[in-house]
């Protein structure tokens, strides 16, 4: 059996997919990379259909634009590999890393484990380096022991930095929900939270390098879709912590208070015709229970202006972004 597969879903990705498979390609350890390219419309299929004539390890698979999520599913389908290795095909790994983890993992026998990593600006030389700072780092945990630590040290439901042992996921029957952004989310509380006695550790190993386009997430208005996403997430992420152990679910419901706060960022970004839109379909009910998560102090100030205020704060929010945006552009214009 082939020690590790690595699921890379592909869209738009011709300018990165090198790096990311030629990362994987030097690490030392037994792979099978598998590309799912997710109907790009640039060159990323013929970048990966080049390197799969190169390395009969490389199984290339193609679909009309169904998402990320879609792709995954593909990936870990086709997957034969002890090991699963979830990776953006726009990152890559640090040099060394992966035989580590798994023989870690044999060694521990465990489910999976987590990892630091290395976000970086594409053109800057500024990178920053992020390793959940957990009480039992090094350790072997349960899954529900490292969830609460991992949310109690302020971070959400981390997911795809690490390895996941195949069967592990084949025995708990999860599979990521199509369809819709933010899928991580459910993903990663059903993964924790399954068996709450899978075996678990967050090493301070670095094992990605992350990279974060400038700009892209700032400057581009979202779409009405990416609300009714988080929205969805929300519903289902509540119907499984509804099936938790009574002792467990207010600390899964902290994992469900960032997506309904990243809801608020979402909301006073779009276009006045989406937000309209957007009122109706965050109904009574939906701002009523959003109060009832555990939020951080400044979590609960901003949502509880939403619920409340939320014209005065739109009309606040769109001058402030107009000003920015002309001072950004008066910097531009004088050099």
């Amino acid at each position: 059996m082939v020690k590790i597969s690595a699921v890379l879903p592909a869209y738009n990705v011709e300018k990165y997919l090198g790096q990311c498979i030629e990362s994987i390609i030097n690490q030392n350890i037994e792979c099978e990379i598998i590309i799912v390219n997710d109907g790009s419309t640039d060159n990323t299929l013929s970048v990966a259909e080049s390197y799969k004539e190169k390395y009969p390890f490389i199984k290339v698979f193609s679909q009309e634009n169904c998402g990320q999520s879609t792709a995954r599913n593909k990936g870990i389908e086709n997957a034969t590999g002890e090991y699963l290795l979830l990776l953006d095909s726009d990152d890559y790994l640090c040099p060394d890393t992966l035989n580590n983890l798994y023989d870690l993992c044999k060694q521990n026998d465990l489910d999976y484990i987590r990892c630091g990593w290395n976000s970086f600006v594409e053109g800057e030389e500024k990178s920053f380096l992020t390793l959940p700072k957990t009480e039992s780092i090094n350790k072997v945990i349960s899954s529900k022991k490292y969830f609460c630590e991992l949310i109690k040290a302020g971070y959400n439901c981390l997911l795809w930095n690490g390895i996941i042992k195949r069967q592990f996921l084949t025995n708990i029957g999860i599979k990521y929900f199509e369809g819709i952004q933010y899928e991580d989310n459910l993903y990663a509380l059903q993964l924790y939270l399954s068996d709450y006695n899978a075996k678990v550790m967050q090493t301070d190993i670095y094992l990605t390098n992350a990279r974060l386009h400038s700009g892209t997430t700032t400057s581009s208005k979202p779409k009405l879709k990416k609300i009714t996403d988080i929205l969805k997430n929300v519903e289902l992420m509540d119907e499984f912590i509804e099936t938790l152990t009574e002792d467990i679910k207010p600390i899964a419901k902290k994992a469900v208070s960032s997506l309904v706060f990243a809801l608020t960022n979402v909301y006073f970004r779009l276009d006045k015709k989406d937000r309209k839109k957007a009122n109706k379909l965050i109904s009574k009910k939906v701002l009523q229970d959003a109060i009832k998560y555990p939020y951080d102090n400044f979590q609960k100030k901003k949502v509880y202006a939403f619920l409340h205020f939320r014209p005065i704060l739109t009309v606040y929010n769109c001058t402030l972004r107009k000003f920015i945006a002309k001072k950004r552009e008066k910097k531009r214009l004088n050099g």
